[in-house]
């Protein structure tokens, strides 16, 4: 069916040694682009044979339940890898051909990677079909020449305006992982690592912030050191944290700690129930109405005046190139 390549010469692309400075740079650009189609193709691959087996089981009489199942084995044989990896690569494949052909089409003209794919399926994973188009349509032309975790703020700001009410379901329900481990490590240390609701971790971050630079200038201790030391402080009830510079100065008794101050950005119709735009919780990013309105219960206002924009409240600003317009399939009508 095809030839199979000897060697990466075969590829097209030009060789290491005899390429200048910029045509480096050009040529890993252009090895990445090819290596999102390649990716494309094999992911297609996946799910075409997914299909046929699903095909074939169905007019054999197998349960619903059981069709296509043996593609998984066949999948991870040909490429060398675990059922479980196999499986995740199927589902992506099935994403990216189904609910989610425009993200496909991004991919397989290389403007985005696989991760970024991934990205985009994981995000969309609880939308509805129209949803889930509708994000596809306003995401992709901004995702090229982003990071992975500018696409994700972009893709979070973009769900939540979407549809608030299920980025409220999702939020509700990733709040029940939240969670404090701690690891042993080496030479009598310990990993701590917690997992807490976006406005919690910020309080958290802000206090140990204003701990750690509430000490004299004469303290010895770096900024973490500083911070890890106020966490301590925190745990054994302490009003502060001491300073470590050995001399009697005005903050070696551990002044009183200052109050954390988190910051929202939101408009007042919102706040009023009138209408569900997003907030912007200040070092985080865009979060769902109904939170908005929970941390502005006991909050302290302060007025400002700003000129409507369209995506509606503040958003970190940045740029990035954009595709042209109508690259990728669009989304179909809106339901009434």
């Amino acid at each position: 069916m095809f030839e199979r390549l000897r060697s990466s010469g075969e590829l097209g692309l030009p060789p290491t040694r005899s390429c200048s400075d910029q045509e480096l740079i050009d040529a890993l650009g252009e090895a990445a682009r090819r290596e999102a189609m390649c990716a494309e193709r094999k992911l297609a691959y996946a799910t075409e044979l997914h299909r046929r087996r699903v095909r074939q089981d169905e007019a054999d009489g197998v349960s619903c339940a059981y069709r296509g199942r043996g593609t998984i084995a066949e999948i991870a044989a040909a490429l060398t890898v675990g059922r479980g990896t196999a499986a995740v690569l199927l589902h992506l494949g099935c994403e990216l051909g189904g609910r989610l052909p425009a993200t496909g089409a991004a991919l397989a003209a290389g403007d985005i990677d696989v991760s970024r794919a991934r990205i985009i399926s994981d995000a969309t994973l609880t939308l509805h079909d129209e949803h889930a188009a509708l994000v596809e349509h306003r995401v992709l032309p901004r995702l090229i020449g982003r990071n992975a975790g500018q696409a994700r703020r972009i893709l979070t700001d973009t769900i939540t305006r979407v549809d608030p009410a299920a980025a409220s379901t999702r939020r509700v329900l990733a709040e029940r992982d939240r969670d404090v481990t701690v690891q042993p490590a080496d030479d009598g240390m310990s990993t701590l690592w917690a997992t807490l609701p976006a406005a919690d971790a910020l309080t958290l971050d802000t206090q140990l912030g204003a701990m750690a630079t509430g000490v004299c200038t004469q303290d010895p201790r770096t900024l973490g050191q500083r911070r890890a030391d106020a966490l301590v402080a925190l745990a054994h009830h302490e009003t502060g944290l001491r300073c470590a510079c050995g001399n009697t100065c005005y903050t070696h008794h551990a002044p009183p700690r200052p109050p954390a101050l988190i910051r929202v950005i939101t408009d007042a119709s919102t706040l009023l129930r009138l209408t569900d735009t997003p907030g912007h919780l200040d070092g985080y990013g865009t979060i769902d109405p109904d939170l908005t309105r929970r941390l502005a219960t006991d909050a302290t206002w302060q007025q400002l005046l700003t000129a409507p924009t369209p995506g509606g409240t503040p958003s970190p600003s940045g740029s990035a190139p954009h595709a042209p317009p109508g690259s990728y399939p669009q989304p179909p009508p809106q339901p009434p």
